[in-house]
């Protein structure tokens, strides 16, 4: 047994290396730590301005167009892309005479469909955020998609009801609309 240093009391390895690991496994370690290091390093991640002018302080949003026949769809996408962009705080809600930017939505498709075993809700939509202030188009998309799973049989990392899974591509919508309109990468 080696004493002393910061290893007292812990066994040699074949080698004479602390902790019984052989120079191997000490590669191995050394080696995954490393990746994870960068990995860890990889992932993290800033935004460093938006992509909006400097003058764009406000956004309107008016009542989403609803295309489909889901009733209410366009008020409950309306409701929460107001909710998330209060939320995120960097734009403030205005009306459309007073916003620097207007941020117009219509839902295309809603699904809800079945799969062998869980229930799919699709829910497409066409956005368009305006400069109000220079009457352009800042961006535009007419196919944004989300999809969120749900199951009656409670399978775990599923929601659990449409409803739950239409609120979750609703949310997933309007962070992605937030993403479009501020997040520069």
């Amino acid at each position: 047994m080696r004493v002393g240093g910061n290893h007292a009391g812990r066994r040699a390895g074949p080698d004479g290396r602390p902790g019984g690991r052989s120079a191997r496994t000490e590669i191995l370690v050394l080696g995954a730590a490393a990746a994870l290091a960068l990995l860890a390093g990889g992932c993290a991640y800033s935004f460093s301005g938006t992509n909006l002018p400097g003058y764009i302080k406000s956004i309107a949003i008016p009542n989403v167009e609803n295309g489909t026949l889901q009733p209410n769809l366009g008020d409950e996408v309306t409701s929460g892309m107001i909710d998330r962009y209060i939320k995120d705080g960097r734009l403030r809600i205005a009306a459309a005479n007073q916003a620097n930017c207007l941020l117009e939505a219509k839902v295309h498709n809603y699904n809800a469909d079945q799969t062998a075993q869980d229930y799919v809700v699709v829910l497409t939509v066409s956005a368009v955020l305006r400069d109000q202030v220079k009457s352009r188009e800042l961006w535009k998309d007419d196919a944004i998609t989300h999809t969120a799973i749900y199951s009656l049989t409670g399978a775990a990392g599923t929601l659990a009801s449409e409803d739950a899974a239409r609120a979750q591509d609703i949310q997933d919508l309007a962070t992605d609309l937030i993403s479009r309109t501020l997040e520069e990468w």
